[in-house]
């Protein structure tokens, strides 16, 4: 046999190989988009809640308006209003209610919480592509996009997880109306480098999580060789279990506006309160460091998410958004 029919030979064995190869990659990358696909929502929030009915409805619409295609809320000992306010949302099965009371002091803060979150990721896998973990304070703000899941595609598609930096509310001495929203009535913030403005949430892939690592409800501990990012796109590492987060403000894509005091009755109502010894050892609040955060919370004017909702959703800002306190 001559050199060129063994070259010939050789040249298209390698063509075959190359072939397979290739064919295997497309099916593999069409069975990942398939599997996808079976997911039953793209975007999740799971959240505990307790005593929340005023500030349920808001929080809800907002999110399904920008991608959140499923809630699933934990209970923790509400005597509200919370089933009324929830009934419509339950019966469109886009809210799912669990409940999950905490009547024991051997489970302290936060450890109830991220007991909840477990099983919230147990109860999602194969359901959901992304899950988001929030409270009922937290809205999260897409910087460049309409809808959440559009940021995550465009600049999160190799991240596991996405840590949301808060930007912290105060209450700007407003005492609010309670049919009336959070958003567009409460408009005082901190300033951008406030110490706190560095702390925030998480945005997961279901299947990347190493659930039962789970130990903070900030952020969720990835499977080996999956990366999470910070709201302006940028690789965050673990050392020692942590996730080594910026020790300053990074949204330039993505951030979460916290509305953690509300307006003046809820502060005085109920975050005052909070600095005393709590039941079931629940979380304490310093009074010194609350007062810190009262006057640094209202430091500055921001309507960046009142645009948004005008520019992005007219019409719903309308129907929702436009009542003034």
């Amino acid at each position: 046999m001559s050199h060129r029919l063994l070259t010939n030979k050789h040249t298209s064995i390698i063509d075959r190989e190359n072939y397979v190869r290739n064919i295997c990659l497309a099916f593999k990358g069409f069975i990942l988009l398939a599997l996808q696909s079976l997911c039953a929502y793209e975007l999740g929030i799971v959240t505990m809640f307790r005593n929340e009915a005023p500030y349920l409805a808001e929080w809800i619409e907002y999110h399904h308006m920008i991608g959140v295609d499923h809630f699933l809320l934990y209970n923790d000992r509400s005597d509200d209003e919370w089933a009324e306010v929830l009934e419509p949302y339950i019966k469109s099965n886009l809210v799912e209610v669990i409940d999950w009371p905490n009547f024991s002091r051997v489970c302290l803060f936060p450890n109830h919480q991220v007991a909840a979150y477990k099983d919230g990721l147990r109860r999602s896998k194969g359901n959901a592509k992304w899950l988001a973990f929030i409270d009922i304070d937290e809205f999260i703000l897409p910087k460049k996009n309409k809808k959440i899941t559009s940021c995550l595609d465009q600049f999160f598609s190799s991240a596991a997880g996405v840590y949301i930096c808060w930007l912290n509310f105060g209450t700007g001495g407003v005492y609010l109306n309670p049919k009336n929203p959070i958003l567009t009535n409460l408009t005082s913030c901190s300033r951008i480098h406030h110490p706190k403005n560095s702390s925030g949430k998480s945005i997961v892939k279901v299947d990347e999580v190493e659930v039962d690592q789970l130990s903070s409800p900030h952020f969720l501990k990835l499977k080996k060789g999956s990366q999470y990012y910070n709201g302006s796109g940028l690789p965050l590492d673990f050392k020692n279990d942590e996730l080594q987060i910026n020790s300053t403000h990074t949204s330039d894509y993505i951030q979460i506006n916290h509305y953690g005091m509300r307006d003046e009755n809820y502060f005085l109502n109920v975050r005052l309160p909070r600095t005393k010894p709590q039941p079931l050892g629940e979380y304490q609040l310093e009074l010194h460091v609350l007062l810190e955060q009262y006057k640094n919370f209202n430091l500055e004017k921001n309507y960046q998410i009142i645009k948004f909702i005008k520019n992005n959703y007219p019409s719903r800002y309308k129907e929702f958004w436009s009542k003034t306190s």
